[in-house]
């Protein structure tokens, strides 16, 4: 399908491709909106842009992959780069549907990612875990119109599709006595070291599992502060 995009000089032709559930599209040209400008190599005429837009098509997908499956992809590896957690772009990609995937992130519409994110609430997933896995692609589609500057104009498709889930993270608290805390270490620890290590660290330290297997010997903080609870006062401690 041949469509046309303007702009604030000559409007640009524009080819979208829907052909075994993929979804994509690809600018060819300049329009020949303003006659002096109708010369130029890069100015095409109705006629010359439909003919280009079929050799395009038919030439299938081009190099240079805008797919929101390839904005994952970029994505999960910037996050890689940072040292930070990808294990939430993996999560997305597994519920991710080929037809969606295949789809250029610039033809990307809020029914889209509307019929997916209600999908998602439809399966076994709670609120929590559906909202981390539309912040994941919101990241990535984000990521992608940052790379493609002023050729992403539909931002507010991903803005409106993918709204998280309202009250999805309210906090359950469940807080157990020390004792119950030393009798889950020691079973942890008769289980093997390293998972009683595990435990323990998530014990004293609150984190999540997915932090604490990222730590690294420099991450241990030499001195700590500790309050005297009769007296008050800061007590700093050197380990």
């Amino acid at each position: 399908m041949l469509g046309y995009r303007r702009t604030k000089d000559n409007g640009t032709w524009v080819v979208r491709v829907t052909k075994d559930g993929g979804d994509w599209t690809k600018a060819i040209g300049k329009a020949d909106d303003h006659d002096e400008t109708k010369d130029h190599p890069d100015v095409l005429t109705y006629e010359e842009a439909q003919d280009e837009a079929k050799k395009i098509a038919k030439a299938g997908k081009p190099v240079g992959d805008n797919t929101v499956k390839a904005a994952l992809d970029r994505y999960e590896t910037d996050l890689e780069r940072r040292g930070a957690d990808p294990n939430n772009v993996k999560r997305t990609r597994r519920h991710l549907t080929e037809k969606l995937a295949n789809k250029a992130v610039g033809s990307l519409t809020k029914a889209d990612l509307k019929t997916w994110r209600d999908g998602l609430m439809k399966t076994r997933l709670k609120p929590a875990s559906v909202n981390r896995t539309m912040s994941a692609l919101r990241a990535a589609l984000n990521l992608a119109a940052e790379d493609g500057g002023n050729r992403v104009t539909n931002r507010e498709a991903w803005k409106s599709g993918l709204k998280p889930i309202g009250g999805a993270s309210k906090a359950r608290n469940v807080i157990l006595d020390e004792q119950d805390v030393r009798t889950i270490i020691g079973a942890a620890y008769r289980d093997s070291d390293e998972f009683g290590l595990l435990v323990e660290l998530a014990a004293v330290t609150g984190a999540r599992s997915s932090q604490l297997l990222r730590l690294q010997g420099e991450d241990v903080q030499a001195n700590f502060i500790s309050i005297d609870p009769q007296t008050k006062k800061r007590n700093e401690h050197r380990v």
